[in-house]
């Protein structure tokens, strides 16, 4: 399962297992260095977990409602049960150019939780650069993980820890993910047709990140 990420296996067999199980925590983080797919990864299980298809059968199936209206490969992102946030450039952030998760954003989660799912079993919400949220949008946050509403799961996307309260972090089930290897990196980039000389030399300047292996070859 989650053949098409590369690297994380310990994680991707952690998710496949979950998928199963009967009774979940209603919140997973995961955390670690930039650029090493978690939030691609997120993304996939986002599919796969509301996928419509048997619990027997391979997951996403591919071919019910519910993949067809997530599917990352098409562009199509018009699943009813599924939220993701990006951080974006808040009003007071504006002449600083830095985004952020903002509060606004979470309220307008806050409100989109008082709606249960209308086509999966349940909806998931994705938060990626989680550790962006100012004070404000982080106990906002909190107050929703606190008593989560019904049917609905969340993923925090983070490069640090540190950043997030520890409130918040005692609500979560913590994923740890680690930069990828040269040879994972390399294969990441050959899957993207990149030149195997320009693949391998990518891969051993970009610490394990194939975000940074992807952005040193935009500069060169």
């Amino acid at each position: 399962m989650f053949d098409q990420i590369v690297g994380h296996q310990q994680n991707k067999d952690f998710l496949a297992r979950f998928l199963n199980r009967e009774e979940r925590p209603h919140a997973l983080l995961f955390y670690g260095p930039e650029g090493i797919g978690k939030c691609l990864l997120a993304k996939e299980f986002a599919r796969a977990f509301l996928c419509l298809g048997s619990a027997q059968g391979a997951r996403p199936c591919n071919h019910c409602e519910s993949c067809r209206l997530l599917n990352f490969e098409t562009g199509n992102f018009a699943h009813p049960d599924y939220l993701y946030f990006d951080p974006m450039t808040d009003e007071e952030q504006e002449k600083k150019k830095t985004k952020i998760i903002s509060v606004n954003q979470i309220r307008s989660l806050i409100k989109q939780s008082a709606f249960g799912p209308t086509l999966s079993k349940h909806k998931i919400c994705i938060i990626n650069e989680a550790d962006t949220m100012n004070t404000e949008a982080a106990n906002s946050l909190l107050k929703l993980l606190e008593e989560p509403p019904d049917r609905w799961f969340f993923i925090l996307v983070a490069s640090s820890v540190s950043r997030l309260l520890p409130t918040i972090l005692s609500r979560v089930i913590q994923v740890r993910f680690t930069p990828l290897s040269v040879e994972e990196t390399k294969k990441a980039l050959l899957h993207k047709e990149i030149p195997e000389t320009e693949a391998d030399l990518l891969a051993h300047l970009s610490d394990g990140s194939l975000g940074q292996a992807l952005r040193f070859r935009e500069e060169r």
